[in-house]
């Protein structure tokens, strides 16, 4: 856990869902498709990205979002197509 103590991490506060202030999150996924003219390869490529929606609402917090270059439409779209 990137060298954190277990003290340090029961003082860190919850992370909570903007919607609905739950403080529970799943992992899904975006899919990045990365042209075959930056990869080199023959064909364009495609990349799982990790992200994080709410539990019990399926909201993308806009921390999240902004790391993925995402607009808030887009992670409302987003939150609903997990894996």
């Amino acid at each position: 856990m990137n060298n954190l103590t277990q003290a340090q991490i029961d003082s860190a506060k919850n992370l909570k869902c903007e919607k609905c202030n739950s403080e529970t999150f799943e992992q899904i996924f975006v899919i990045k498709q990365i042209s075959r003219l930056i990869t080199g390869g023959a064909k364009d490529m495609f990349a799982p990205v990790p992200i994080f929606s709410c539990y019990h609402c399926k909201h993308v917090n806009q921390l999240f979002a902004d790391e993925l270059k995402i607009n808030q439409d887009q992670s409302k779209e987003i939150a609903h197509v997990q894996v």
